[in-house]
């Protein structure tokens, strides 16, 4: 551990929808470099946690019954998904760690603005990375269709209806060719071909639906309080560039003493991937 490391705060990576710790791995050897350290954990219903739809597997593989089958984790929510962040973080401070810099991606972004409000002073900066930064109160799949996400691409993916399955539904495992170039338009699009490929066979079909439709009531004296950085990416295919902005300014708005620390990248929805070690450089630099 290299001179000074251990005074400086543990990051607590968190993934977005379909996604897992997995994402983090490539950032988390160049943090490791510089002389920074952090970990990444699966949240209920993703990686070693995640719950996959029977008919994902079928073999002949049947459209309809993948459409139609109730998502195994219609029962996981925000909440759910903050108490395992929180429980992360609180048994990190009894082992000595101190607060710790919180990173979210995508919808992500909203599990770490709950855990942000219930336990600020264990936090020690919020990093959002091109990841939802709700209002208070406002649920995060307000901002999916909103005009300032025009142009996203992540919605034509849906395999079936989220109100009768419980879950945002996508088929990583799909082999037509133009369903594959969507999904890495939307998610990989600056990431380097083979590695987006490899990425895509690591997704999880199902996205509960009680996480984007869960709201946060957020507090000038908790959330507000906490040091942020928003780290835009630029061409983002899935939370537009426009969205990102919409989120930093009405965050400003809302806590014009905490000003948002901004930082961009010319890259996709997967910066991690892009460009782990530009990611990491931005990221180590923080204090």
């Amino acid at each position: 551990m290299g001179a000074g490391a251990a005074d400086k705060p543990l990051f607590v990576m968190i993934h977005g929808a379909w996604h897992g710790a997995w994402s983090y791995s490539d950032v988390l050897a160049e943090l490791a470099k510089a002389g920074r350290f952090g970990i990444a954990i699966d949240l209920p219903g993703y990686g070693v946690n995640a719950k996959i739809p029977k008919s994902y597997y079928a073999d002949p593989f049947c459209a309809e019954d993948f459409a139609t089958e109730p998502s195994p984790v219609a029962d996981i929510t925000l909440e759910i998904q903050a108490d395992a962040v929180v429980d992360l973080i609180e048994g990190l401070a009894a082992g000595g760690s101190g607060p710790v810099i919180l990173l979210g991606h995508s919808m992500g972004g909203a599990v770490i603005t709950a855990v942000a409000e219930r336990i600020p002073h264990l936090v020690h900066r919020l990093v959002y990375l091109s990841a939802f930064m709700p209002e208070s109160g406002v649920a995060p799949v307000t901002y999916i269709k909103s005009g300032a996400n025009e142009g996203e691409k992540v919605g034509p993916l849906f395999v079936a209806d989220p109100g009768k399955i419980g879950a945002l539904r996508i088929n990583p495992m799909s082999s037509d060719p133009a369903y594959r170039k969507a999904m890495v338009e939307a998610y990989a699009g600056t990431v380097d071909p083979a590695h987006a490929d490899a990425t895509l066979n690591l997704l999880t079909p199902d996205h509960p639906i009680g996480v984007p439709t869960h709201a946060t009531n957020t507090t000038r004296e908790r959330w507000g309080a906490v040091a942020r950085t928003y780290v835009k990416a630029l061409r983002d295919m899935a939370v537009r560039p426009r969205l990102q902005q919409t989120f930093i300014d009405a965050a400003d708005a809302f806590t014009p003493d905490n000003p948002t620390h901004v930082v961009e990248m010319d890259s996709c929805h997967s910066p991690f991937h892009a460009n782990p070690a530009g990611l990491a450089r931005i990221l180590a630099a923080l204090s």
